[in-house]
């Protein structure tokens, strides 16, 4: 396991997260109720990820694998 870091269309860090992988991270990050809005989901590989109920407005989802 690894540290994964969530971050904003800044660049600011909005949530770290341990996990196997980017895509567990951000499906921890919903299960947790994390505010991933306007995260910076850019080319993240988030296929077969659960997305059900994450707030995703404004997050830059360009290039990912969803």
């Amino acid at each position: 396991m690894q540290d994964f870091e969530i971050k904003n269309w800044k660049g600011e860090v909005i949530k770290v997260i341990k996990a196997e992988n980017f895509k567990d991270a951000v499906e921890q990050a919903i299960k947790e109720s994390a505010d991933l809005r306007y995260a910076d989901l850019s080319g993240a590989n988030l296929c077969d990820a659960n997305l059900c109920y994450a707030d995703l407005s404004g997050a830059n989802l360009r290039g990912a694998n969803l």
